[in-house]
């Protein structure tokens, strides 16, 4: 999976699926990208078990950047 974070707006690439959310509060959106690569149709209520798992990935991922962007990752890494 590939996470993209630009101001509000996240996404993830996994495989076929791109999950993309607008803002904070917006609803996910579910796109396939193999039968539909101009992401018009939304498959989220179709698929809300990808949108679970994918969802997790995404913000486990966010939070992953925001410990990069804080330092706080690099300051519990052990010194060799």
């Amino acid at each position: 999976p590939i996470g993209f974070q630009s101001r509000a707006q996240t996404a993830l690439v996994d495989n076929r699926y791109k999950l993309y959310r607008k803002s904070k509060n917006a609803p996910y959106e579910l796109y396939d990208l193999v039968s539909d690569p101009g992401e018009k149709k939304n498959l989220a209520a179709e698929k809300p078990e990808i949108v679970e798992r994918m969802r997790r990935i995404l913000e486990k991922w966010i939070a992953s950047c925001r410990l990069s962007l804080e330092g706080a990752d690099y300051r519990t890494a052990k010194r060799g």
